[in-house]
């Protein structure tokens, strides 16, 4: 009778753990089809986004405008005078699509030396310090009537915030035989987001800007 019981936990722990063992198959085998699966959409990505036009900028037709309230009465207008990046982009598909450019804080212009050298000090960009105004997407999504919603992340002064922009793609052309590209993007920001919060009062937190860009296709 002992030898009987024996015999019987015996198959009764086999069968349990050939349970086991199909449990932990299925899982696997889950597992290995979800790992397929984002290996097989990573690779449509990377596909697709090597299929997508890419642009180095051409900085001498390029413009990165902004706009202050002066005074509270006033609008004023200055400019950054060099911007370098590259972009990719396919107006059909928007989610390819990657944005990296850096702006030259020691290139803003204003018209006025004294008021130039005063921006570039540590009341403002402290351009000795912080060289570069930098830009990456995360994401660019398609709207109505042929505009795009850009958003990524800003970076000035050392510090980092998401911004979204209005992109407007303004298509492809040719110069002399260089396929050519170009948009136009506007945003806002409030300047002591970045922590600029000199003369806040007579000078406006928020700043608008306008960055019309055209490249050449690599």
């Amino acid at each position: 009778m002992r030898h009987r019981r024996i015999i019987v936990a015996t198959l009764v722990a086999g069968a349990g753990a050939g349970m086991l063992g199909f449990a932990q198959l299925s899982k696997i085998k889950e597992l290995g089809t979800k790992t397929t699966q984002k290996v097989e959409d990573r690779a449509k990505e990377v596909a697709a986004a090597a299929d997508t036009p890419t642009y180095d900028v051409d900085a001498s037709h390029s413009s990165v405008v902004f706009k202050i309230q002066h005074a509270g009465v006033s609008n004023f207008y200055g400019r950054f005078t060099d911007l370098d990046g590259e972009w990719s982009f396919d107006p059909d598909d928007a989610s390819t699509a990657r944005f990296n450019f850096s702006i030259p804080t020691r290139t803003i212009e204003t018209d006025n030396r004294k008021r130039n050298d005063h921006l570039k000090s540590g009341d403002f960009f402290n351009a000795a310090q912080f060289r570069e105004i930098t830009f990456e997407s995360t994401s660019v999504e398609a709207k109505a009537g042929g505009m795009y919603e850009l958003t990524g992340n800003l970076t000035m002064l050392g510090e980092t915030n998401k911004i979204t922009a209005t992109l407007e793609w303004l298509g492809t052309g040719q110069m002399r035989g260089t396929a050519l590209g170009a948009f136009e993007a506007r945003f806002t920001i409030d300047r002591t987001d970045f922590g600029m919060d000199f003369m806040v009062g007579p000078l406006g937190r928020n700043v608008e800007l306008i960055v019309a860009v055209e490249g050449r296709q690599q």
